[in-house]
């Protein structure tokens, strides 16, 4: 008799748990055919949205596109004008271009000529020529005293006005050109060991970006080739005036 009950209940314990595997697998294959579903919808409106915006498209296409034509149509000579017009204005400013960069390029030319007696002097040849250029410009006591201890000072000089000046020559290659190591050496120096109201740098090369940059900064005027072409041609004025 107890042998029965037993196999009765796990009949019953089969049963209940067949039944729930059952359950499990009813609820997992609903959830995938809803998933299923939400897809499908999804992709039904993403391809309305997309049949919405070419069906505007098209209408905008429409609307816009017939009556450009039929202007092109009506106005094929005053179009070919405006093209030509718009062709020439076009190949103007590219020569244009051209020219002015040409022209440029001979002012460069013309003012390393006019430099190039600079570089073929020693330092101290170049430090008595910029005292002479300062002379010319008006200043008196103007002295040369660059060399070992100058600290910064090469030409010093007072100003037709009556101002301190300082100039430190820098006769550099060309391709060599004053950084922003040279110019902090030069204000360091200057501000430090000597009293001055201009302090000017001169060379025969060019200054980098960062060296204007501090020279900005500091108040510092900059001569570079360029300058000093047009300076000792009496084109512009000393840099100080």
């Amino acid at each position: 008799m107890r042998v029965q009950v037993e196999t009765l209940g796990e009949c019953r314990f089969h049963v209940t748990l067949v039944g729930a595997q059952v359950y499990s697998l009813l609820g997992r294959l609903r959830q995938g055919f809803v998933e299923q579903r939400g897809v499908q919808v999804g992709r039904r409106r993403r391809r309305s949205s997309d049949a919405g915006v070419l069906g505007m498209a098209g209408i905008a296409v429409f609307v816009v596109g017939v009556p450009a034509v039929q202007f092109a149509r009506d106005n094929i000579a005053v179009i070919v004008a405006v093209v030509i017009v718009l062709v020439a204005g076009v190949v103007a400013a590219f020569y244009a271009r051209q020219w002015l960069h040409r022209r440029r390029l001979e002012r460069d030319q013309d003012h390393l000529r006019a430099v190039l007696p600079f570089h073929a002097m020693d330092d101290k040849q170049f430090e008595h020529a910029l005292a002479s250029l300062c002379r010319s410009a008006g200043c008196r006591d103007v002295e040369v005293s660059g060399g070992a201890g100058d600290r910064g000072a090469d030409v010093v000089a007072v100003t037709a006005d009556g101002r301190r000046l300082i100039v430190q020559a820098k006769r550099y290659n060309i391709n060599h050109a004053v950084g922003d190591r040279e110019m902090q050496q030069f204000v360091g120096g200057i501000s430090t060991w000597h009293t001055y109201d201009v302090a000017v740098l001169v060379t025969t090369s060019r200054f980098t970006r960062s060296a204007r940059q501090t020279a900005e900064r500091t108040g510092i005027r900059l001569v570079d080739n360029v300058m000093l072409a047009k300076w000792n041609a009496g084109a512009i004025p000393a840099p100080w005036i």
